[in-house]
């Protein structure tokens, strides 16, 4: 896909300064994140209001969009093991995995930068797996 921003110059030719410090914030984003974007295509565990996912080679990308609290609770992905989960920065995540769900421990420090994206490294190819909802007793109103 594409993303189509609607930044036009001012009448002098110049960008309006809040739309380059917008910009700006997107760029430095996508620094650090933008392994789970570019190359990369949808699922396998769909989105709801809470989350996003990107998937490229045996790893899953999860995008928080809303906290979900001090645990992310996800949907078991069926005959898949997770052999690691980390935030993009390298940071070491706690995982349990069951056959009923997937619970990875938040740093809480980052609630209030969103989003935040996780990377779940699989012992097998991402596209491999079957996509999956999120239950709707997994999200905390």
């Amino acid at each position: 896909g594409n993303l189509l921003l609607n930044v036009g110059p001012m009448m002098d030719g110049r960008i309006e300064e809040r739309q380059v410090k917008r910009l700006k914030e997107m760029g430095d984003w996508l620094k650090l994140n933008g392994e789970s974007i570019y190359g990369t295509r949808g699922g396998p565990i769909k989105p709801d209001s809470c989350i996003v996912s990107t998937h490229k080679g045996n790893f899953i990308y999860i995008h928080i969009l809303n906290w979900p609290g001090e645990d992310l609770r996800l949907p078991a992905l069926e005959e898949t093991k997770i052999q690691n989960a980390t935030l993009l920065n390298g940071q070491q995540l706690i995982l349990s995995q069951s056959n009923m769900d997937i619970r990875i421990s938040l740093p809480q420090e980052l609630k209030n930068i969103l989003p935040v994206v996780i990377k779940l490294e699989l012992n097998k190819p991402a596209d491999q797996i079957e996509p999956v909802s999120m239950p709707v007793d997994f999200i905390e109103l």
